[in-house]
C-alpha cells in the first residue's frame, strides 16, 4: 500500500494526471496479478506491471515512463561485476572462446569486434560462438555478416556488450556447462513441448543446422516434425513449412539428402494431397495457404516419387474438389493446367468469360488474385499472368479496378523476388522497346496466327494431286467418332494445311464418304492408281530436307511412337 501511494506521487510530480483512484486500483490490480501468477503476495514485478496498467494512459508526460519511475521508487537494479573466477563454467568458456577476438570482454563498454574469417580461418569458431549467443540472447549483436544455410562467412562485424550486460551470460550457466548443451536443450524444448507443431519443430531442426551441425540432433528433430505433420489436420502452417522445406531441401542437394527430410517430404506429399478436397472448399482455409499445400506437392514432386509416392492421389483430390470461392477456383484451374487435366486456351477462354460477364466482372480480382498465387509452384504462368493482368486494366471499370490496387500489392508482395522478377520480365517482353512503335503496337495474344501457305506445285504434282483427289476414299470402315473428327478437320484444314506446308507435302483433299458406299463404288483399278499415286507421293517426300534429317536422325520419332503406343 505504501508503495501504491508513493508511486502516484511520484507520478503526478512527472506531469501524470494520477489521483487516489489509482492508488487503489494500482492495489487491487497488483494483488489480482499476484493470484494469476500463483503467488500469495504481490512481489515488486506485479506491483510494477500494475502501475504501468494503471497509470499509463496515452502518452508519456515527462521524461521518465512509470516503468522507470517504478525503479526509482524500489531503488532500481544494482548492476555489479563478477570476477572470472566466481563466473559459472559456461560463462568462463564463453571467456576462454572470445579471446582471439582481442576486444575486451569485461569492459561495461560497447566492444566493436572485426572478424575477417577468410583471410583467418581461425575465427570462425569464434563466429559460430557469437552467433549461438545472439540466438540465445547473451549481449552479442551483428553489424555485418549473417547466416543462412549454405552461407560461407567471408567477414563479420559485432558489438559485444557482455560485460555490460554479465547477468544474462551468467543465467546462461545455470541451464548447462556449455553454449552448445544450451542450445540443444532449448531446441529439444521447442520441437517436443506439448503444444509443438510441425512447422515450429521443422524450424528447431533448421536451426540446428545453422547453429549446432550436428547430425543427430537435427534427425531427431525432423523426426520429430514427420511426426508432428501426420497428426496435423489443416494447413495452416503450409506456408511456413513450403519456404522450409524447399530451403532445406536445397541445401542438402549438394550435401546428400538425409533420410528424414525424405521422409518428411514424402509425408508432407501424401498429407497434403489427402486434405486438398477439403481445404479447397473449407472457408477456414485462405487461398494463400492452399497456395502453399499445392507448392509443396508440385514443387517437391521429384523427391516425392523417389520414395514411393504415386501422382495418381493427387489427380484424384484435384477431381474431387469443387470450391466455390474464386481465389481456389483459379488455384484449381492453375493445377489442372499442370496436371494437363485443363489446357491454355481453356484458361483463357474462363478469363475471357469473367471480363465479358456483367454478372462475374466484379469478382474478377478475386480470381486473378488466385491465379496469382499459383505463381509461387508454377512460374510457367508468368505469361498468362501478364496477359489477364493487362486484360483487366483495359477492360475492368475504375470502380472495379481502383479498390483492388492495394489488394494486388498485398497478393504480389509475399511471392518474393525471384517470382516477382520473372513476372516483371515476362511483362517487359510483351511490351514495345521503342517509344515511336506505341502507336503501331498491339499484344502479341491479340495478333492473328499467320498460317504458312503450302509451296506451289509442279505440273507432275498437280496431275498426281488431281488424279488422287478424283480417286475414291479408302475402304477403311470408320466409327461415328471418327466420321465426327474428319468432317471438323475437313470444315477447319488451316491447321493440317500450315502442318502439311511445314513438312513440304502437298495438300490434298479426299471427298468424305460413308464406309460401305466407298467400298462399293470403289473398282481394283482406282485402288491399284491410288496406291501407285502415293507410292509416288512418298518419293516425292523423301527428298525434302525434313525428310532426310529425320532419316538420319530417327530416334526421336521411334521415342514418339515408342510413347503414343504406351499411351494407346
Amino acid at each position: 500500500m505504501r508503495w501504491c501511494i508513493e508511486i502516484v506521487r511520484l507520478a503526478r510530480k512527472h506531469g501524470y494526471n494520477a489521483s487516489t483512484a489509482d492508488t487503489i486500483a494500482i492495489l487491487h490490480t497488483s494483488t489480482l496479478l499476484a493470484r494469476l501468477r500463483d503467488r500469495p503476495h504481490p512481489s515488486p514485478y506485479d506491483f510494477q506491471d500494475a502501475a504501468v496498467t494503471c497509470l499509463e494512459k496515452d502518452r508519456v508526460p515527462g521524461r521518465r515512463d512509470v516503468r522507470r519511475l517504478c525503479q526509482i521508487l524500489l531503488g532500481g537494479d544494482r548492476l555489479g561485476r563478477v570476477g572470472y573466477e566466481s563466473l559459472p563454467p559456461l560463462a568462463q568458456d564463453v571467456y576462454d572462446r572470445l579471446a582471439v577476438l582481442g576486444v575486451n570482454l569485461k569492459s561495461s563498454r560497447i566492444e566493436r569486434a572485426l572478424l575477417d574469417i577468410q583471410g583467418r580461418p581461425e575465427l570462425l569458431p569464434a563466429s559460430d560462438l557469437l552467433w549461438r549467443l545472439r540466438y540465445l540472447g547473451a549481449g552479442v549483436r551483428p553489424i555485418m555478416g549473417e547466416r543462412t544455410l549454405g552461407h560461407k562467412p567471408k567477414q563479420e562485424s559485432w558489438d559485444i556488450e557482455i560485460g555490460k550486460h554479465q547477468g544474462s551470460l551468467i543465467q546462461l550457466g545455470y541451464e548447462g556447462l556449455t553454449i552448445e548443451q544450451v542450445l540443444e536443450k532449448r531446441l529439444k524444448t521447442k520441437a517436443f513441448e506439448a503444444t509443438s507443431r510441425a512447422a515450429k519443430a521443422l524450424e528447431a531442426a533448421e536451426d540446428s543446422v545453422l547453429y549446432l551441425r550436428s547430425g543427430r540432433l537435427t534427425r531427431e528433430l525432423g523426426l520429430r516434425a514427420t511426426e508432428l505433420l501426420r497428426a496435423e489436420l489443416g494447413g495452416n502452417d503450409a506456408p511456413e513449412i513450403f519456404q522450409r522445406v524447399r530451403g532445406l531441401v536445397h541445401y542438402y542437394r549438394t550435401l546428400g539428402m538425409p533420410d528424414w527430410i525424405k521422409d518428411f517430404v514424402s509425408t508432407g506429399y501424401r498429407h497434403y494431397a489427402t486434405l486438398l478436397p477439403t481445404a479447397f472448399t473449407d472457408r477456414g482455409t485462405a487461398p494463400r495457404q492452399l497456395a502453399a499445400m499445392l507448392a509443396f506437392i508440385f514443387t517437391q514432386e521429384a523427391l516425392a516419387f523417389s520414395m514411393g509416392c504415386e501422382r495418381s492421389q493427387l489427380l484424384i483430390a484435384v477431381a474431387q474438389a469443387e470450391p466455390e470461392d474464386p481465389p481456389k477456383i483459379a488455384l484449381r484451374w492453375a493445377a489442372q493446367w499442370i496436371l494437363g487435366q485443363r489446357t491454355e486456351d481453356e484458361i483463357r477462354a474462363d478469363f475471357q468469360h469473367l471480363l465479358s460477364s456483367p454478372m462475374l466482372l466484379p469478382a474478377f480480382p478475386e480470381y486473378m488474385a488466385g491465379f496469382l498465387l499459383a505463381l509461387e509452384f508454377t512460374p510457367r504462368i508468368s505469361r498468362l499472368a501478364v496477359e489477364f493482368l493487362s486484360r483487366a486494366f483495359a477492360a475492368l471499370p475504375d470502380e472495379v479496378l481502383v479498390p483492388w490496387l492495394p489488394k494486388l500489392v498485398v497478393t504480389l508482395r509475399p511471392l518474393g523476388p525471384g517470382v516477382m522478377q520473372t513476372l516483371v520480365k515476362e511483362a517487359g517482353l510483351a511490351f514495345p522497346r521503342d517509344l515511336a512503335k506505341l502507336p503501331a503496337w498491339e499484344f502479341s495474344w491479340d495478333r492473328s496466327v499467320p498460317v504458312a501457305p503450302p509451296p506451289a506445285p509442279k505440273a507432275r504434282s498437280e496431275a498426281k494431286a488431281s488424279a488422287k483427289a478424283s480417286a475414291a476414299a479408302p475402304a477403311v470402315e470408320r466409327s461415328p467418332a471418327e466420321l465426327a473428327v474428319a468432317t471438323l478437320l475437313r470444315a477447319e484444314p488451316a491447321s493440317l494445311n500450315a502442318l502439311a506446308g511445314l513438312l513440304g507435302v502437298p495438300t490434298t483433299w479426299a471427298p468424305l464418304a460413308p464406309a460401305d458406299e466407298t467400298s462399293a463404288a470403289t473398282s481394283e483399278a482406282e485402288v491399284v492408281a491410288s496406291e501407285a499415286a502415293e507410292d509416288a507421293e512418298a518419293a516425292s517426300v523423301a527428298d525434302t530436307p525434313l525428310a532426310q534429317l529425320l532419316a538420319a536422325h530417327p530416334e526421336a520419332l521411334q521415342a514418339l511412337a515408342a510413347r503414343l503406343q504406351a499411351l494407346a
